[in-house]
């Protein structure tokens, strides 16, 4: 057995700690790779501008909605929203609650997610896509 204080000793401990430090670098660089992995993993939100009348309820129905999937709404109260919708060149026969900018279109009222994810994807040369009225059933 060597005695304490020895060469043997000394490099058994030394490859000890060499060992443990390569185990907590190896750990941590692993560890870095999973969390740089996950944050790329994560998609990107699209962000939308959504423009309603303070007075409107099923308009932050549709924004919730938007939000579980992947948009980033940036909600604004109109107190004159028909104007805003004129500005915009959204025609009153489109017309609804809420109006919403996205990509460069005009999204009117509650249009599911897959149409304006169609819609981003496509790029057609429209000014935006509508669904005119309230109707909320679109939204289960």
């Amino acid at each position: 057995m060597a005695a304490v204080g020895s060469p043997a000793i000394a490099e058994v401990s030394f490859v000890s700690r060499l060992i443990t430090r390569k185990t907590v670098m190896a750990g941590v660089l692993i560890l870095s790779a999973a969390l740089v992995g996950q944050q790329q993993a994560k998609p990107k939100l699209i962000p939308i501008s959504v423009y309603k009348s303070p007075s409107c309820g099923c308009c932050l129905q549709w924004v919730d909605y938007m939000r579980k999937n992947g948009f980033d709404p940036k909600v604004q109260d109109v107190e004159n929203i028909g104007a805003l919708k004129l500005k915009l060149g959204v025609r009153e026969e489109f017309s609804s609650c809420h109006t919403t900018e996205v990509g460069g279109y005009i999204v009117e009222g509650h249009v599911p997610v897959e149409s304006v994810q169609r819609l981003l994807k496509e790029r057609p040369k429209i000014a935006g896509i509508a669904v005119p009225g309230i109707p909320s059933e679109i939204l289960r």
